[in-house]
């Protein structure tokens, strides 16, 4: 038989709201693409999709063009390269990656690395939990989240997320697949949204004690503060001008 490579595809906000379905595929004679939908944008039908749809007017028009043609191999062609990649994300394999395999890349457009893999640490505002950036950056942690490797719109990435966690914590194969590679349950997502000019910042003061003031005995320590969702405070003491540890006031 004819060497073959085809991919299909959906477009629409949901499985309800189908606008578009197409195949794409090619063999060393020939590429062609089927799209199949409506030219005023209007829903083709609810659950249907490039693989119902699309895949046989592809696979039936391929079928007749190769009739009495003889078969080839393709042939590669310059700046393709094997490189090695962690199969479950798809970056290069960091230590933990126990499921490895060589996949195709064109040489301008290599895998991620494995810093891009599910679980990225995300720098967090700690006063408002928003991705921390410069807007931000007094009071930073960070923390390891689960995210997904596709690009696209907040839409089809919000889409996405929903889809990836609700298959993970409730069903028994994402659940096996989440334990397998240590991904918590339930996912900690990182927040969609990061600091901007406008968001609140807190505000602390200590008006006593001074910097660089002497102190011995009892001391009086004042100031005061001011923060989105203040609920109270707490005041720490260390050694020096670069403690090796703090201790309650």
């Amino acid at each position: 038989g004819h060497r073959a490579a085809a991919k299909t595809g959906t477009s629409g906000s949901d499985r309800f709201d189908v606008r578009d379905a197409w195949t794409i595929g090619y063999t060393p004679h020939a590429v062609t693409a089927v799209w199949i939908g409506n030219t005023n944008n209007e829903p083709i039908g609810a659950g249907q999709s490039g693989t119902q749809l699309a895949a046989p007017i592809w696979n039936s028009f391929m079928t007749q063009y190769h009739a009495n043609k003889q078969p080839l191999d393709f042939v590669r062609p310059s700046g393709i390269v094997d490189v090695e990649i962690c199969a479950d994300s798809g970056t290069r394999p960091g230590p933990d990656c126990a499921n490895r395999r060589l996949e195709i890349f064109a040489e301008d457009q290599l895998p991620l690395d494995n810093g891009r893999d599910f679980i990225q640490n995300v720098p967090i505002d700690l006063w408002t939990n928003l991705r921390a950036n410069d807007n931000c950056t007094e009071s930073v942690y960070e923390a390891g989240f689960f995210t997904l490797l596709v690009f696209g719109n907040e839409e089809v990435l919000g889409r996405e997320r929903q889809l990836a966690q609700a298959w993970l914590e409730n069903t028994n194969g994402g659940r096996l697949w989440a334990e397998q590679r240590n991904i918590g349950l339930p996912l900690q997502l990182p927040p969609a949204q990061a600091c901007d000019e406008n968001t609140p910042r807190p505000e602390i003061s200590i008006t006593q004690p001074q910097a660089n003031d002497e102190i011995i005995g009892t001391v009086d320590v004042r100031g005061s503060v001011s923060a989105p969702n203040y609920a109270g405070y707490q005041v720490e003491f260390g050694l020096g001008s670069n403690p090796g540890g703090w201790g309650m006031v």
